[in-house]
């Protein structure tokens, strides 16, 4: 594979602070090297947890809410809205979790990236590691950040249709009392 499909740009922080790292400064770059992926498989165990159960169990809510509320009655108008509010609202800081997670999750591949220049190491786990390179069918470059987007968006444009359902329906008990 062309070097030119591959990323290799690391942090200009050295850890040490030094060009040559010596013998015991080589074993605790090993040491912060293990952590580093251990982080790093962390928060990607966390991110596919989150994308599994952020969006399933905002449809089951969905269904269960559109199913169960009785939207003829002012008071489950309210607590259909109130619900549907708070949903959004846990997703919205899921994702704003994520995010930070997200800022977290690419300092550790630049750390990474970093310890194996130190170590001497040309391409591995961190450095090397290839570039987004397929695009779908809009021909936009196909990455984590555009597939998180795109679920997301889904879960927080489900909770607010739900949203406007029971605003809809509420409206649609207070004109019918008026007229």
């Amino acid at each position: 594979m062309d070097n030119d499909k591959r990323d290799y740009i690391s942090t200009d922080l050295s850890t040490f602070g030094s060009e040559k790292p010596d013998d015991k400064q080589l074993e605790i770059l090993k040491l912060i090297y293990g952590e580093v992926n251990s982080n790093y498989r962390n928060l990607a165990d966390i991110r596919f947890k989150l994308l599994g159960f952020v969006p399933a169990i905002s449809i089951i809510a969905w269904a269960t809410l559109y199913k169960e509320i009785d939207v003829n009655s002012i008071y489950n108008n309210i607590t259909g809205f109130i619900i549907s509010f708070l949903g959004l609202r846990v997703a919205w800081g899921v994702r704003t979790y994520d995010k930070r997670n997200d800022e977290l999750y690419n300092d550790l591949v630049s750390r990474g990236r970093k310890i194996e220049e130190e170590l001497g190491v040309h391409t591995a786990i961190f450095k090397g590691r290839m570039k987004a390179n397929k695009v779908d069918i809009f021909h936009s470059i196909i990455n984590h950040g555009r597939s998180l987007h795109i679920i997301y968006s889904s879960v927080f444009i489900g909770w607010s249709l739900l949203i406007l359902w029971y605003l809809f329906n509420f409206i649609k008990i207070i004109f019918t009392y008026m007229s």
